[in-house]
């Protein structure tokens, strides 16, 4: 029994022997056969494919800005009518306080006729709303702002993420309150939680001719863009900032005694007005990393990791 057991380990040995020379010789194969498609075979022939190269990140500025400026046009708009937001607002929104004259949109804020025709609030005004939701990329708007205590001037994204129950909104804003036009205050909402606010110093008076203000919305920051120039950047991650694709709207409004230490106090003498010439959406780069994307030419005065 020793002697076969002997013999058998004998025969172990010389087993693993050939089988380690088989896979020396196969590895030899392979590293050669390796070597020559690197080559690009035999002789030194290029018959390889080329290298296919790195997609290029597409800049958001190459993307194509869908145009808003159909005021009239009721499958891009609707004007809300025949109820109010209630809550700060002093305000019923009627349908035809908002008027397209040519390119421009006036939205006028007046007593007439209420209450009984402004959902029992003591002023009329107008909202417009697009019918489609909008994702990441940038929100274009030119607009001249009203000047006087008590009001505010606007346009922002919104979308209450839980419909038909509580608010849990998703927001970006632009408002410019009219006891203060040269000033515009940013603030963006991430389901319902507290806003996130900042005030930004304009250049100008907003209330005097038309600019253009922008929101560049990302997944990873917020730039509030005017004329061209960002003046300011709010900087976050999909986890605190919005995310969920929302309406553009348009509205202008008197707020109650509530926000009077926010807009002053309003006294009503005759109608107002703030006039927009212009709306689009560009959509951010689909392929282009949010840093890649985010990366434009203007000028950043202030930025701020909120």
């Amino acid at each position: 029994m020793a002697s076969s057991h002997v013999k058998f380990q004998a025969r172990e040995k010389t087993i693993t022997r050939e089988v380690e020379r088989m896979n020396v010789r196969v590895l030899a194969a392979v590293i050669f056969a390796l070597a020559l498609c690197a080559c690009g075979g035999a002789g030194g022939a290029t018959n390889a494919s080329a290298p296919v190269p790195a997609p290029t990140a597409t800049p958001l500025s190459q993307a194509t800005p869908l145009s808003l400026n159909a005021w009239n046009d009721a499958s891009l708009w609707t004007r809300d009518d025949g109820y109010t937001n209630g809550g700060d607002f002093n305000v019923g929104w009627r349908a035809d306080h908002a008027v397209a004259t040519g390119s421009q949109l006036a939205i006028t804020l007046d007593n007439v006729p209420c209450p009984a025709g402004c959902s029992n609030e003591p002023y009329a005004s107008g909202e417009m709303r697009t019918n489609a939701v909008y994702g990441y990329g940038t929100y274009t708007v030119s607009m001249q702002a009203a000047k006087g205590s008590g009001i505010v001037s606007t346009f922002f994204t919104y979308i209450n993420t839980t419909p038909n129950g509580p608010e849990t909104n998703d927001e970006i804003d632009v408002e410019i309150p009219g006891a203060r036009t040269n000033t515009l205050e940013s603030t963006y909402y991430k389901l319902g939680g507290p806003g996130v606010e900042h005030t930004i110093s304009l250049p100008f008076d907003s209330s005097l001719a038309m600019h253009t203000y922008a929101i560049e919305w990302l997944p990873d920051s917020i730039s509030w863009i005017v004329d061209g120039r960002t003046l300011y950047m709010a900087t976050g991650s999909p986890a605190t900032m919005p995310t969920t694709p929302s309406n553009l709207i348009l509205n202008f409004w008197t707020g109650t005694s509530a926000v009077t230490s926010w807009l002053g106090p309003f006294n009503y003498t005759a109608p107002l007005q703030v006039t927009y010439g212009s709306a689009s959406f560009t959509p951010a780069s689909t392929n282009a990393p949010v840093s890649t994307v985010a990366a434009q030419s203007r000028s950043i005065l202030h930025a701020d990791p909120d």
